[in-house]
């Protein structure tokens, strides 16, 4: 179980930042869930893989705009500046379809001639 402060005038809108959250984290294959709880605060409780699965959380956490602390294992981690720049910096920045770095070699089985 972790917990989550996060940047939110209220209840609602901090529901539908869990909710967001945890879609992207189960996409990504962490089972768990997430909860509104307070104004600004969010409950993450890990299924079956827990260990594994919260270090996934915490550093998808840390590296939103929108939180203001992550604490786990009664540790506070706070986002950091250079955390928060480099994840704007992938979201405005991200790899054009087409063109992907000269040493990328796709997997065994892939094909690009559709």
């Amino acid at each position: 179980m972790a917990f989550v402060s996060v940047n939110s005038p209220n209840k609602k809108q901090t529901e539908l930042i869990a909710n967001r959250w945890q879609a992207k984290l189960k996409a990504s294959g962490a089972s768990i869930k997430a909860f509104a709880f307070e104004n600004s605060r969010i409950i993450f409780i890990a299924d079956e893989r827990g260990y594994k699965d919260m270090v996934k959380v915490k550093e998808f956490c840390l590296l939103q705009k929108e939180t203001k602390d992550f604490e786990w294992n009664q540790q506070v981690f706070k986002p950091t500046e250079e955390n928060l720049q480099a994840a704007a910096a992938q979201v405005e920045n991200p790899i054009p379809i087409g063109k992907l770095p000269p040493n990328f070699k796709l997997p065994p089985g892939v094909h690009t001639d559709f």
